[in-house]
């Protein structure tokens, strides 16, 4: 709800921050908002759109809590998650094409294509 129209009506655009505490908020209480108006993935669409204009504070909060949701797992870290296949099992995830859409802001919060020598590293702990 982006554009001058929304500011003309009286309405007050969400800014990054506000967005990014609703998130948060969401991930701590375990709850997936599933209404179209309300859905995770127009969640994860306006980080995306914001994302030139999240702090790097943001980003490093966001890096370290649960606040990517996976299909029958639920929320995790954007640092246990892949875009490809990956030899972790249960203990990382691959996130699924439909949120190819919102690459920008995922990668920017720390999901990468593949594992790296850290992660091997990270699993093993």
């Amino acid at each position: 709800m982006g554009g001058k129209f929304p500011v003309f009506m009286g309405f007050k655009v969400p800014t990054p921050d506000h967005i990014i505490r609703h998130l948060l908020w969401l991930s701590q209480q375990s709850l997936v908002p599933d209404s179209d108006a309300n859905s995770i993935y127009n969640i994860y669409h306006a980080l995306n759109d914001r994302n030139g204009r999240i702090s790097d504070d943001s980003v490093k909060l966001l890096q370290g809590s649960n606040c990517v949701f996976i299909d029958n797992v639920g929320y995790c870290r954007a640092t246990e998650c892949f875009w490809n296949n990956h030899p972790f099992g249960q203990y990382r995830h691959q996130v699924g094409e439909h949120l190819k859409n919102f690459y920008s802001f995922l990668k920017r919060i720390g999901i990468d294509e593949e594992p790296q020598l850290d992660d091997y590293v990270d699993v093993l702990k």
